[in-house]
């Protein structure tokens, strides 16, 4: 997985279609309790594209010609009879419920995706804190557990909500090991004066100017405001965790005053970074 909702490829190696559409001994047996060719190569094609995919395709048309004949040729089929399967009817629901209950796979329950949230806030944003890998971490975890992928746009939302959540415990973490003096002189950072058109935040973020005694001192008066905060590792949480660097991308970018429209919590942590 590259970060991307899983899907065909447009073309397979042999290598490739031995590896993950080979039917074993056991599956040849359970497609072949089918009625008629067509529904054996169906079935079979659903069967492996449900291991492949993490879902079932949503038509056959769908399933690379390669993997079609691959799958055809292991059932002794001379030529391709996917057009044939009856898919708008109740042989297909019946094979889906089949494979589901030969295999463990079952489809999503809404009980399961506030789970998967959960534990993508709580355990997979700790290794995976981007969305890319986050999506990626999700779509394992879902094998692992034999459940049915849900549909991209859903997968999505659920790996977005849990690593919004992960960043504000994060944030909470980060504030709650903040002396009140320090909060405070958070707060008086993100404050535009009223004679000023910035704030001292942004002042902070701004990059050095060209060469020059003025421009040093000003460097060196950003630095002292640094230090009479204290140390940023005083700032990070307890336990051990990869720091994502989408934490700093924002702080750097955001606006002060968009930072101080925010909660508390993620106002002051965002201001440490």
């Amino acid at each position: 997985m590259n970060g991307q909702y899983p899907r065909f490829k447009n073309s397979y190696f042999y290598e490739e279609l031995t590896e993950h559409f080979l039917l074993t001994t056991a599956e040849l047996e359970f497609v072949r309790s089918c009625r008629g060719n067509a529904n054996r190569q169906g079935i079979a094609i659903l069967l492996k594209g449900l291991e492949y995919l993490g879902y079932f395709p949503e038509s056959l048309q769908q399933v690379p010609p390669s993997i079609r004949s691959f799958v055809g040729k292991q059932l002794g089929l001379l030529t391709d009879l996917t057009n044939q399967y009856p898919w708008e009817s109740s042989t297909r629901e019946r094979h889906l419920a089949q494979i589901r209950e030969v295999t463990g796979w079952r489809s999503m329950t809404s009980q399961d995706k506030q789970e998967l949230e959960q534990w993508l806030r709580q355990e997979g944003s700790l290794s995976a804190p981007s969305g890319e890998r986050l999506l990626d971490c999700a779509s394992q975890r879902l094998f692992q557990l034999r459940l049915e992928l849900p549909a991209e746009a859903e997968l999505q939302r659920l790996v977005n909500a849990a690593l919004n959540g992960y960043f504000y415990d994060l944030y909470e973490q980060m504030t709650a090991q903040l002396p009140l003096k320090v909060q405070t002189q958070l707060d008086e950072l993100l404050v535009v004066p009223p004679d000023g058109v910035i704030s001292p935040f942004e002042s902070l973020k701004a990059d050095a100017a060209n060469p020059g005694v003025n421009n040093l001192e000003r460097e060196i008066s950003k630095l002292k405001t640094l230090r009479a905060l204290c140390a940023r590792s005083e700032f990070l949480p307890r336990r051990s965790v990869p720091f994502p660097g989408r934490c700093f991308r924002c702080s750097s970018a955001e606006p002060g005053m968009r930072k101080r429209a925010r909660c508390v919590s993620i106002r002051r942590a965002s201001a440490t970074l």
